[in-house]
C-alpha cells in the first residue's frame, strides 16, 4: 500500500496533468469513489482541493452506476475522516 505522501503526490500529479477524472471502472467509479470506498482521506482531500469540474456538475457529486457518490461510500464503510473531507 502506498504511503500517504506518495499517494497524495500521485493524485495531485494526476489532477494537474490528466484531462479526465471520470471512471474507467465498469461501475463508473471515479478516483473519488475508490478513495472514499477505501478510506483514503488524503487522496480525497488532494483531489477536492483542485476543485475539478466535470461534465454534469462538480467532481464531488459524480454518481456511479448505482447512483452513489464518494460520500455514500465513506458512510457505508464507516470512514469518518473521508466523510468529513467530502463534507468540506
Amino acid at each position: 500500500m502506498l504511503r500517504s505522501r506518495t499517494a497524495t503526490h500521485t493524485v495531485t500529479h494526476t489532477a494537474t496533468h490528466t484531462a479526465t477524472h471520470t471512471a474507467t471502472h465498469s461501475g463508473k467509479w471515479s478516483v473519488l469513489h475508490h478513495a472514499a470506498f477505501h478510506g483514503h482521506a488524503h487522496v480525497l482531500q488532494a483531489m477536492l482541493q483542485r476543485k475539478v469540474k466535470v461534465k454534469g456538475g462538480e467532481f464531488v457529486n459524480l454518481k456511479d452506476r448505482w447512483n452513489r457518490t464518494a460520500l455514500s461510500y465513506s458512510v457505508i464503510n464507516a470512514h469518518i475522516t473521508s466523510f468529513q473531507v467530502c463534507m468540506t
